[in-house]
């Protein structure tokens, strides 16, 4: 089980950004030119409270969850006297900490023991809160979220214990190079508009903030007229209305003081430069223009203009850049438009010496946008690509309550979204043209890079019944291939998956990183299409397309809108039986892949992870890292990568399955059609053989960062192995904010920023990994906390209570996983590629409903052997 690091997301990375955007924006309206589907109507309820809370309901009879999501208008830019101070951040944390009638960490064992999960975040213009139930328990899970809104305790010593926690964060950041790539970008653009401010604060003025100072915040910004409530899922208005105005009656006054107000940014008429050295061998680079609010005319036509520079393979910046003359390791653009003004960004990742003729690179490429350089063909795609993005990112209730509250609390209307899909497809060439030239300029850009600190001198409730799905069927070809089929009418989307057996287990010292790298070369051409025109294809479809590689299987999954279903399973049948292995697009990659390998070893997690399954699996394939080493990478010729693709993309070792909106009888006759040509042959042998250790190995790495890790790793069961059930609800008591490791090694003593633990199962083995990420100077009194977490385990076993919120936790996420087309295809192709059997998925609630408190303690003191397990430790101090 891996859990979230982080609860408050204040650091946006580009791809999640460009992602974020489209989700909280893009709407189901339809637009003269983007009508390839038939999208579904939305009723949508707006209730505004006497108060003025803001109530939006949107009811899915089909759905057993619902999503709860509260919108505060209280971000960093909102701060008054306190901006610059991280309040927002701090008050946020808090929230969490306890109320008048609930002692620190019962909200989230009560969470849990709803099957529910809860989180928070903060941004610049917002705070948000979101509850994810079974719908029977929304009562509940409002009446909880009504008490954090309206009771928190702020206790003294909570208080102090998270500020140490929030500033252990802050001073960690410093090793994420992308966010301190984007602290970095924000103060240096803005001069005078609040934006400068990081959510999470700054150092100085973070320490003076009082336990006074936030409950005069907090009373202040958490006023009922300053919130939006979206509710969606399996319950309407008139269910959670009445419950809402009962629980919010006596909330506290509105606020009605004039207190939003930002200055004025002014017109940066210079181009500005700043840049940080860090303990890395890459470049990051990022150039910011001053861009649009998110009610500006001119948003439509700059979200385009950044779908045109950077969203796509083929995009401009990627087809010149990094395909064509291989000046970058990864590029992208995306358009950020708060409330007010926001910034356009391109982002890259590169050789530090590149990087003077990368940002003149970049600049060449926006010139030619301002001079008009943009195809009729090019727009069509971008404008695609909106649509497509829409409808893949809200096939979740929870996604849905998110971009309803989002779009009233910045526009007013929780039906922005057909205003901004219309929007989008009025845009034209002459728009681009008009907005590249007013917002684009060279001297109005601000370039900020991180380079290698070298080169410069500074430095009592059921679980949840089973998920209801439509059934799935099986397919087994004649030449062994075998086809799942699912149809899912939920949204007008496919996703297919092909799967094929090897992995790390059909890899040695000699080819290690062939399965991941053959992978990759799957997108790189056919022999009727190149790179681009797979890309390209799949982008002009509004669609997405990724491959994937593991312990013991590689593959590709697609998905589309419903519209684009038979042009998708052309191009999937194409990659599948036809890849060429371009010898350019080899040594291109190969660079890639040898970037990548440098960023994981300059990753503190990453790190200590391989490191751990180094020392767990020290005699079999998977000690192996999945990337490769710098030299096997670099000796794999493109015979290797195709004797290895030859021998495993066989229909004995491969699985296609498909989820989506079609007619499943029909979809497996295509289907059959495309895949009946693959001639049968044998099925490669896997020669793996692992004998867990019977001492206890600990492995010790410096690394010069200000984040230290450690972690214990054991042995534990395959993936057919009914104990694997057991290993999940435990992972689920020591992880999560209300866990067990949580509890010790953050509420109580206060020594870790990020914890809990990783469980994998593979067909041949296990690992059960706890782990905890804090400094230096506390290394050593984490590392015995994990070490004291294991023996008790091992003499107390877990609670009853324990055991009902844990499995109620699972049965929640296996249902939230379970509303995505994309997870049903990879996790049926891989369980029938593994021996499970597609409709293993299916059977996941009764089996963890099975398991016992008892249960648990035989797979502690069977697989948790204080003699025999593998640790490992990262730190500076060694």
């Amino acid at each position: 089980m891996e859990v979230i690091l982080k609860r408050s997301s204040i650091f946006l990375s580009a791809a999640i950004l460009s992602v974020l955007l489209l989700s909280h924006l893009c709407g189901c309206g339809k637009a003269d030119n983007l009508n390839t589907v038939e999208l579904p109507d939305e009723a949508v309820s707006e209730d505004i409270l006497e108060n003025g809370l803001v109530l939006l309901v949107k009811e899915i009879p089909s759905q057993d969850l619902a999503a709860i999501n509260v919108k505060v208008l209280a971000g960093s830019a909102l701060e008054g006297e306190y901006l610059g101070s991280g309040i927002s951040h701090l008050a946020e944390h808090m929230l969490f900490k306890g109320t008048a009638s609930r002692g620190p960490g019962v909200i989230e064992k009560e969470v849990k023991s709803l099957g529910g999960f809860i989180n928070g975040s903060v941004g610049q213009d917002v705070t948000e809160y979101s509850i994810i139930v079974p719908v029977k328990n929304v009562h509940q899970a409002i009446s909880l979220l009504k008490d954090m809104l309206l009771n928190a305790s702020f206790a003294e010593e909570e208080l102090e214990k998270e500020k140490e926690v929030i500033l252990k964060e802050l001073h960690l950041t410093n090793d994420e190079p992308q966010n301190l790539l984007f602290r970095i970008l924000n103060k240096t653009a803005y001069i005078r508009h609040v934006y400068k401010y990081p959510p999470i604060g700054n150092e100085e003025r973070f320490k003076s903030l009082r336990r006074e100072d936030l409950i005069d915040y907090y009373n202040k910004m958490y006023a009922p007229n300053r919130m939006v409530m979206a509710i969606v899922g399996g319950v309407g208005r008139n269910t959670v209305l009445p419950v809402v105005e009962e629980e919010f009656e006596d909330f506290r006054p509105a606020n009605y003081a004039v207190q939003d107000l930002s200055p004025a940014e002014p017109a940066q008429i210079d181009k500005r430069y700043a840049q940080k050295g860090i303990e890395t061998n890459l470049a990051y680079l990022a150039i910011g223009y001053h861009s649009t609010s998110v009610l500006s005319e001119d948003l439509f036509a700059m979200d385009v203009l950044s779908m045109i520079l950077g969203r796509g393979d083929n995009s401009k910046l990627n087809s010149s850049l990094l395909k064509k003359d291989n000046l970058v390791y990864s590029i992208a653009c995306w358009n950020f438009t708060p409330r007010d003004p926001g910034l356009f960004v391109i982002t890259a990742t590169l050789d530090p010496a590149k990087l003077s003729e990368v940002e003149r690179r970049i600049q060449t490429e926006v010139n030619r946008i301002r001079s008009g350089n943009v195809s009729a063909e090019e727009l069509k795609s971008a404008k695609n690509m909106v649509l497509g993005d829409y409808l893949m990112s809200m096939q979740t209730v929870d996604a849905q309550a998110n971009n309803l509250a989002f779009n009233y609390m910045l526009t007013g209307s929780s039906d922005f979204s057909r205003r901004y899909v219309v929007g989008i497809d009025r845009v034209s060439v002459k728009d681009l043209k008009r907005v590249a030239g007013k917002y684009l300029s060279g001297d109005g850009a601000t370039v900020v890079a991180i380079v290698p600190d070298k080169l410069i001198a500074s430095k009592d409730m059921v679980v949840p019944a089973p998920v209801k799905e439509q059934p799935a069927k099986i397919v087994k070809l004649t030449n062994g291939l075998r086809l799942i089929v699912r149809q899912n009418k939920n949204t007008p989307t496919i996703s297919m998956t092909v799967a094929i057996g090897g992995g790390l287990a059909s890899e040695n010292n000699k080819n290690n990183g062939i399965s991941n790298f053959t992978a990759r070369m799957l997108l790189k051409g056919t022999g009727a299409r190149k790179e681009s025109q797979i890309k390209g294809a799949v982008e002009a479809m509004g669609g997405n397309i990724d491959t994937f590689s593991g312990f013991d299987g590689f593959g590709v999954t697609l998905g589309s809108l419903k519209s684009s279903a038979d042009a998708s399973l052309s191009l999937l049948r194409d990659i599948i039986t036809d890849p060429v292995f371009p010898q350019e697009e080899i040594e291109m990659e190969r660079r890639l892949i040898t970037a990548m390998i440098y960023e994981e070893n300059e990753d503190v997690f990453q790190r200590g992870i391989d490191a751990l399954r180094e020392e767990v699996f020290a005699d079999s394939q998977y000690r192996l890292p999945f990337l490769g080493s710098e030299e096997s990478i670099k000796n794999i010729t493109r015979g290797d990568l195709v004797k290895y693709y030859k021998s495993h993309a066989v229909p004995g070792n491969m699985i296609v399955s498909i989820s989506g909106d079609f007619e499943p009888d029909e979809m497996a006759g295509k289907l059959t059609k495309a895949f009946n040509t693959l001639k049968s042959r044998n099925v490669p042998a896997v020669n793996f053989s692992h004998k867990p250790s019977d001492d206890i190995t600990v492995k010790i790495i410096a690394m010069d960062k200000e984040q230290s890790f450690a972690a214990l790793g054991f042995a534990t069961v395959s993936i057919k192995s009914p104990d694997r059930y057991a290993l999940e609800v435990l992972g689920s008591v020591l992880s999560g904010y209300s866990g067990r490791l949580f509890d010790s090694l953050r509420n109580k003593l206060p020594l870790s920023y990020a914890l809990g633990c990783v469980q994998k199962q593979t067909p041949y083995s296990g690992l059960f990994a706890l782990y905890a990420a804090t400094t230096k100077e506390n290394i050593r009194l984490a590392e015995e906390g994990l070490v004291l977490q294991m023996m008790n385990l091992r003499s107390e076993g877990i609670t009853e209570e324990e055991l009902v919120s844990a499995k109620r936790e699972l049965s929640t996420d296996h249902a939230m996983d379970m509303q995505t087309n994309e997870y049903f295809s990879q996790t049926t192709a891989i369980d029938e590629l593994y021996g499970l059997g597609y409709d293993n998925i299916l059977r996941y609630d009764k089996e963890i409903s099975k398991v016992t408190v008892e249960d648990v303690k035989r797979v502690v003191n069977k697989y948790f052997d204080p003699g025999a397990y593998s640790e490992v430790i990262i730190s500076s101090e060694t």
